[in-house]
């Protein structure tokens, strides 16, 4: 009979595989075919030990082996989860899909209640609206920011079991100004209730919303009302400007750092003084 070897570092036994994955240590030689051999179990801190009776085998493997339907079967299994990966990702855009179709569906069976009131005043921007050719919004706020898609502003989603689901279009509401414009607001939720935002032109594509949003920089600039952030954002948005509207903003930056620069020297000289009141105080206490 066979010694059986302990691998005492790691309390691994040096075995044999039997052709349906069993780990066997070799105890003896029946004959030139057939040898003697006892399964190895493994104990609950990870041990393992050979145990049970002693049989006789025929096949033994250096290694675990599969057979062939065994490895066709866990081709079969890989080739499956791939399938169902991609059959995931394809209904996460066919949702997407679909939210997008219904909103636009909402947004033209909504159109229609309208038509009977469209002004004469902005006609073209209304138009775009009702019949759901708008693509791009350009959104009224004190900083300028890149066109909005106007699908992914007026899907309203609803989450639930860890996923997000198409709820509902957000209210596109159209107020009369007292000079005969209108001005249109995407409120937060389809019921118009909560903040929404002011809307101030509809585009057909982003290549002319933003020349439109470079049209009202350019008016910011001439009035000295635009901001640092909204430069640097029309600089991101690959808008450029004349060299004359670039001095001028220029200069508005000049004279806004001048005047923080003097707002500072005077907050130090006042605080300077006080300091100086402060240790002259002191001196008199310590006398």
């Amino acid at each position: 009979m066979k010694d059986i070897k302990l691998n005492k570092a790691v309390n691994k036994i040096d075995g044999k595989y039997l052709n349906d994955g069993r780990k066997v240590v070799v105890v003896g030689q029946l004959n030139n075919i057939e040898s003697i051999v006892q399964e190895v179990f493994v104990t609950g801190n990870g041990d393992e030990i050979p145990s049970g009776e002693r049989f006789t085998v025929k096949s033994l493997h250096d290694e675990p082996v599969l057979s062939y339907k065994e490895k066709t079967e866990l081709k079969a299994e890989k080739t499956l989860l791939n399938i169902q990966s991609k059959i995931k990702d394809e209904e996460k855009v066919y949702k997407e899909k679909y939210a997008k179709a219904k909103a636009m569906s909402a947004i033209l069976a909504s159109s229609k209640k309208l038509v009977d009131l469209l002004p004469s005043q902005d006609i073209e921007a209304f138009t775009m609206f009702m019949t759901g050719t708008v693509e791009y919004l350009v959104v009224d706020s004190y900083t300028i920011t890149p066109p909005t898609r106007m699908m992914d502003k007026v899907i309203s989603w609803s989450d639930g079991w860890g996923e997000s689901h198409y709820d509902s279009i957000k209210l596109l509401s159209v107020l009369g100004k007292s000079n005969g414009e209108l001005e249109y607001r995407i409120n937060q939720y389809s019921d118009g209730s909560g903040s929404g935002d002011v809307v101030c032109k509809p585009f057909t594509n982003n290549e002319d919303a933003v020349d439109y949003i470079k049209y009202i920089a350019t008016e910011k600039i001439k009035k000295d009302r635009l901001s640092k952030d909204s430069y640097q954002a029309c600089v991101d948005m690959g808008i450029t400007f004349s060299n004359e509207l670039i001095d001028i903003f220029n200069k508005k930056m000049l004279s806004e750092l001048s005047a923080n620069i003097k707002n500072i020297k005077d907050r130090l000289e006042k605080t300077q003084v006080q300091l100086k009141e402060y240790e002259d105080s002191v001196k008199d206490f310590t006398r």
